[in-house]
């Protein structure tokens, strides 16, 4: 069969192999890796893997200071809770407060998670303040310190970081007064419960 028409057996015969493709496959892909997905799918799915690592990489460190952060600020207000029940209850009687003188919140924080206490900026003082803490009840558990005494280092102790700004002042005073809005809030019930006999 002679060619008239100037075009190339491929070129004529394009127009029914759809360009060199027999049913939608194209013939020259056959031997390459490329056919089992086109290159815009293998593009795409290179694009999600890398897009996912980097993502992955980048924001697990800013997921795990978030998460430290805000177990930080619950840490702090329980700590806090706790220094301003005892600075509320300074002026009460000194062996009710030497008998009440717990660090539960801080013990817990700092045995357990240390590095929570470390996020608090004020955390140098807060330990020292409550190592005072545990010091004096030991000196008054062995006869060495009378709780008058014990009571009037702790609020001296307690009084000299807040007059210097070493502690937060707002947070202990918010748990002091939580601590002193939930006696209030005891004795009415208290008295509630007496008229009502």
């Amino acid at each position: 069969m002679k060619n008239t028409s100037g075009r190339s057996i491929s070129q004529h015969l394009g127009a029914w192999y759809d360009g060199g493709a027999i049913c939608g496959v194209d013939l020259t892909r056959l031997t390459s890796w490329r056919t089992l997905l086109p290159v815009s799918d293998w593009l795409k799915i290179l694009l999600s893997a890398l897009a996912g690592m980097v993502t992955g990489v980048l924001l697990e460190p800013i997921r795990h200071w978030i998460a430290n952060k805000i177990a930080a600020h619950y840490a702090k207000q329980a700590i806090y809770a706790e220094l301003g029940r005892i600075y509320a209850a300074r002026q009460k009687d000194p062996s009710w407060l030497i008998s009440h003188l717990h660090c539960e919140a801080f013990d817990y924080y700092y045995e357990s998670k240390r590095d929570v206490i470390y996020l608090i900026p004020e955390y140098h003082e807060l330990i020292s303040l409550f190592n005072t803490v545990h010091r004096l009840r030991l000196l008054h558990q062995e006869g060495k310190r009378t709780p008058a005494e014990v009571v009037k280092t702790l609020v001296g102790e307690i009084e000299r970081r807040i007059a210097t700004n070493d502690i937060d002042v707002f947070a202990l005073r918010r748990g002091a007064a939580g601590y002193s809005q939930r006696i209030s809030n005891r004795m009415a019930q208290i008295r509630a419960a007496r008229s009502s006999k």
